[in-house]
């Protein structure tokens, strides 16, 4: 079950990534927007962020919007742990 976790785990820190890629400057505004709707869908169900979170992406998945599923993940892992802020680069002079 362990080798499953860090299976897991990897694919959703690579989903982040993705997102990351594909939306640039618009992650974290996006990242939130779903962040939020998994949080509510978590206490509704009164279950947690990543239960949530993994049942609405296997549902979009399901639903044929792969798309969708991968920005549901990255905005699971997004909550459970927030990408550390941009370091700008150190000015050479």
């Amino acid at each position: 079950m362990a080798e499953q976790h860090v299976r897991l785990t990897a694919q959703l820190y690579e989903a982040r990534e993705q997102m990351r890629r594909l939306l640039g400057d618009a992650f974290s505004a996006r990242m939130a927007a779903l962040g939020k709707a998994i949080q509510v869908i978590a206490e509704k169900k009164k279950i947690t962020v990543l239960q949530a979170g993994i049942a609405a992406a296997k549902a979009m998945q399901e639903d044929g919007q792969a798309y969708t599923a991968v920005s549901v993940l990255a905005a699971t892992v997004e909550l459970l742990e927030p990408s550390a802020p941009a370091v700008p680069p150190e000015s050479e002079g």
